[in-house]
């Protein structure tokens, strides 16, 4: 069994943690993704982390999965500020992954009002339903129907999975975004019944690249109240995260938004005033 060496500043615990993806097991001392690539042991290694099975065809694959290729720190530089600071520094080993289309659907729209323990657990019924050890594909899942769905723990989304994998089935892939702006790619998204704009900034920014998209719920709510003093609706405190952060958003989102649910944001480090502070503490 091959394995390959990646130099990176990755921390897979706290990535496979961080509310992406819902596929990657904890196995011994590393992870494992069994639908991956035919499945695939992911473990830390001095600097940086190791993948097996992987030979030369496979390394382009997973330098985009995991976004290798992107210098987080040059990129927000233009943006950075003591919330965002903290993040990074308390997260320094996390990255954006870029994953599959219809998996990432099929997860985020089973996310909605679930924890994450939860989340795995239908994202590994669901898994089963393809030819092992592929993720099923959309006719797969469609196949499945609405009860058949629902049996592994979808409840009231299971309706909805079934008409978007219909939907992909039909033709509204991937491909169906490749020359689209943002705002064109958001509308296209809420097609997709149980698509709400949260579900889809998660799809377009952990599968299709818009990394200007910034998921907006509870724990994103809270921290950018505490944070910047945002406040309103979702969908307005996301618009003024957009302005606020520019085209890389999304990557501001996913140090924020991990760093603040683990707790690790602490008001003595950051130049928030006393208000906030006080609402941190």
């Amino acid at each position: 069994m091959e394995e390959r060496r990646f130099a990176a500043n990755i921390d897979l615990e706290q990535l496979f943690d961080s509310g992406q993806a819902f596929l990657w097991e904890r196995e011994g001392e590393g992870f494992v993704c069994r639908h991956l690539r035919g499945g695939v042991r992911a473990r830390s290694v001095a600097g940086g982390f190791a993948l097996s099975p992987c030979g030369q065809a496979d390394v382009a694959f997973w330098r985009e999965y995991f976004d290798l290729d992107s210098d987080y720190g040059a990129l927000l530089a233009p943006v950075l500020d003591a919330p965002l600071a903290a993040a990074m520094a308390a997260c320094p080993g996390l990255r954006l992954l870029r994953q599959d289309f219809f998996e990432t659907l099929c997860a985020f729209i089973s996310s909605a009002h679930n924890a994450m323990p939860r989340i795995r657990r239908i994202l590994r019924g669901l898994a089963s339903l393809g030819d092992p050890p592929a993720f099923p594909t959309p006719r797969q899942v469609a196949q499945a129907g609405v009860e058949g769905l629902r049996a592994l723990g979808l409840g009231y989304r299971a309706a909805y999975l079934h008409a978007s994998a219909c939907m992909v089935a039909d033709g509204l892939d991937a491909s169906a975004f490749s020359a689209l702006d943002y705002e064109a790619a958001l509308r296209l998204m809420l097609r997709f019944p149980g698509v709400g704009e949260k579900v889809a900034d998660c799809v377009l920014l952990f599968s299709l690249g818009y990394r200007q998209a910034f998921p907006v719920d509870v724990w994103m709510l809270r921290a950018m109240e505490r944070l910047y003093g945002l406040s309103g609706k979702p969908g307005q405190v996301k618009r003024q995260a957009m302005e606020r952060f520019g085209p890389n958003a999304g990557i501001a989102q996913m140090y924020l938004f991990h760093a603040y649910r683990k707790g690790l944001l602490r008001p003595e480090t950051l130049a928030l005033g006393p208000r906030a502070r006080q609402t941190l503490a």
